[in-house]
């Protein structure tokens, strides 16, 4: 079994769905996902910024300060 194969027989199901005499465009549906997935075409991409960049990360600046040693005594 391979991807390539895999995508012959959704293929061949979505024909059959779409040429049946009450097309199944539910299945056929189903079939054209199924081969988005196998191909990695179903990946949401989410964009979290906003509009007018308010919302928009801001580069941080950590000021480390060194503790006196006092330890000597």
């Amino acid at each position: 079994m391979t991807v390539d194969s895999l995508l012959v027989e959704l293929e061949q199901a979505r024909q059959i769905a779409l040429g049946a005499e009450t097309p199944q465009t539910a299945a056929a549906v189903s079939a054209t996902m199924g081969k988005a997935k196998l191909v990695g075409l179903d990946k949401q991409i989410l964009d979290l910024r906003s509009g007018d960049g308010s919302m928009t990360p801001q580069p941080t600046t950590i000021q480390i300060v060194a503790a006196d040693d006092d330890s000597t005594d």
